[in-house]
């Protein structure tokens, strides 16, 4: 399990100043996703999975529904992947980010 130092390492060597920056902004104000990257795993997911870009919390909380990029989100191909197990649902619930 990853604390803040590690993660903060971990986005600027692999995204660059500019992108962790970004990312750090971001993710700060939700704090369940900023939890979430402390599993090494989660983060070394998102960040491959955001080519190098800043994270943003959507990203996250698609990634732990099983979409490996958001752009397969948008095309349909979410359509295709198997229903989520019930932790995962759980961290999305968490992130604030499921309807009412």
């Amino acid at each position: 399990m990853y604390n803040d130092a590690d993660i903060i390492t971990f986005l600027q060597t692999n995204l660059g100043q500019e992108a962790a920056q970004t990312s750090l902004e971001r993710l700060l104000r939700v704090p369940s996703a900023w939890e979430a990257l402390q599993q090494p795993e989660f983060l070394k997911e998102a960040v491959e999975a955001s080519g190098s870009q800043a994270l943003f919390p959507s990203l996250l909380a698609a990634l732990s529904l099983g979409v490996e990029q958001l752009s397969d989100a948008m095309s349909g191909e979410a359509d295709k992947l198997e229903v989520p197990e019930p932790s995962s649902l759980q961290l999305i619930a968490s992130l604030g980010v499921m309807p009412n």
